[in-house]
């Protein structure tokens, strides 16, 4: 219930109606807009944000939420030695304020509070995404007199700002009433119920019932039980993710370029996802999501082609192809289902231009330390947006130089580092789009599917706006 704790979407979706941060995303949007600070500056070198917090705004406990509380919130996760820092288990801290021990990853330098209304953060380079990372449920701001009477049993309770507050559980249920001090327009609903339920299909079933008002976590059956329910409401969009395959550039013979396009030419995104994959995704025209920036609505998923594969394969000294192993994990993941069934489609599509694959299961701990060790040579995997930026979103791809495929450009270093500086949103998209068709055509990862929103929402409930990072904000929704 700590959100500097927090790192799944479930945790999430109940914080992110107690917490507010200094900012937030739009409903169904990853655009910025204010919370807790009403409005905020930033100095022409990037450098300083200054933020203007809202009058009058207290914690569930009664206590002022100011600029010292702000402060507060913000240093227990950048200084390590912050006497309610809690090392190793804020694993949200370094990605979303840097690293003050290493010169190359610093990113937050000091915050300072001049007064009480007023918020000042200093930056170690300017940093365009900063805004966006504020906006994460990990950046809110909690109670510090919350956290400092109850230390690790903060853990066990949520004391924050927004328009729903934490009640005794009831019947299995996370409960939520609203606030009725809310600094904003009072929520439409009295009360917010969180159930969890392990199985999809049990999920959907509840909503098809109008036992639930909405279901998350929709896979493929069980947005196929809800097609014909005229009471079910479901968008086809996809949300902000991306299914892949990771291709080890360190690793003979993927360390050849030639090699790795000839893998890409063998495969075709729509034909993977239409005959291995289920109605609850979409084939990637390229890395980056819709609705995120430098996303190119003019691309389109790349077509197999077996006569330039096998093209390829002669010219990069392999004309009788060659044998390789892919890892996939046993667990299902938003992104990838159904893993065994992709693989097994991939092996076969891989097999026609003479590439032998064997598959090499493993469980999910497994599967992530070979990756993060580099010990393997293709990987079927993926990536959620934690913060609906693309320099967040394209780390685990294309980070110099340190990503999960060996990937060495100097391109690529250069055309990210000038777009985390840029602050022009419609520059930032370009340099994006620079840095996608680069990677896409050095081939170290080859995109296969973007899951669509699982979200199911029934008819009576009013207002819902399907979020792009999967945790909704609920404050301006209404029932029936």
């Amino acid at each position: 219930m700590d959100p500097a704790l927090i790192s799944d979407p479930e945790s999430a979706a109940v914080a992110a109606q107690v917490y507010e941060g200094l900012v937030t995303l739009e409903p169904g949007t990853v655009r910025v807009a204010p919370a807790l600070a009403q409005r905020w500056e930033t100095s022409a070198d990037g450098l300083r944000l200054t933020f203007q917090l809202k009058e009058g705004v207290f914690f569930h406990d009664g206590t002022p939420c100011d600029a010292d509380a702000v402060k507060f919130s913000l240093l227990r996760q950048c200084d390590p030695n912050h006497p309610y820092h809690l090392g190793g288990r804020m694993r949200f801290a370094k990605l979303l304020f840097g690293d003050p021990a290493s010169t190359e990853t610093e990113l937050v330098r000091d915050v300072s509070a001049p007064d009480s209304r007023t918020v000042v953060i200093e930056l170690a380079r300017p940093f365009s995404p900063f805004l966006r990372n504020l906006a994460t449920v990990q950046a809110s701001v909690v109670s510090p007199s919350a956290v400092q009477t109850l230390g690790d049993d903060f853990n066990t309770t949520m004391v924050g700002t927004g328009p729903f507050r934490l009640m005794p559980s009831r019947a299995g249920a996370t409960v939520l009433a609203r606030n009725e001090a809310y600094h904003g327009p009072a929520a439409p609903l009295k009360e917010l119920r969180f159930k969890v339920s392990r199985d999809a299909a049990a999920r959907a079933a509840a909503l098809a019932k109008g036992d639930a008002d909405l279901a998350a976590g929709l896979d493929g059956r069980a947005r196929a039980m809800l097609a014909d329910a005229k009471n079910i409401c479901m968008s086809d969009d996809p949300a902000m993710n991306v299914s892949y395959l990771a291709l080890n550039c360190a690793r003979t013979p993927l360390d050849n370029r030639l090699v790795r396009q000839a893998v890409a030419a063998a495969l075709d995104a729509t034909v993977l996802v239409e005959s291995a994959m289920d109605r609850a995704f979409v084939p990637a025209a390229g890395l980056l999501p819709p609705g995120m920036t430098g996303h190119d609505p003019a691309r389109r998923p790349a077509v197999g082609n077996l006569e330039r594969a096998r093209r390829l394969l002669e010219e990069a000294g392999y004309p009788n192809g060659f044998t390789v192993t892919l890892a996939i994990q046993t667990r299902p993941r938003i992104f990838c289902t159904n893993p065994a069934k992709l693989a097994a489609k991939i092996r076969e599509d891989l097999g026609r231009a003479g590439i032998s694959v064997r598959i090499e299961e493993k469980d999910m701990n497994a599967f992530a330390d070979s990756l993060k060790r580099r010990d393997y040579q293709m990987a079927l995997t993926g990536w959620v947006a934690d913060t609906g930026d693309p320099d967040n979103f394209l780390h685990p791809m294309v980070r110099q130089p340190d990503n999960d495929q060996n990937y060495s450009s100097d391109g690529v270093a250069q055309l990210m580092a000038a777009a985390a500086a840029e602050p022009d949103e419609v520059a930032r998209a370009e340099l994006y789009r620079k840095v996608e068709a680069l990677v896409l055509a050095d081939a170290p990862v080859i995109p296969i599917s973007h899951a669509r929103h699982p979200f199911g929402v029934h008819a009576r409930v009013k207002g819902f706006k399907f979020p792009p990072l999967l945790v909704p904000r609920l404050a301006g929704v209404s029932a029936e």
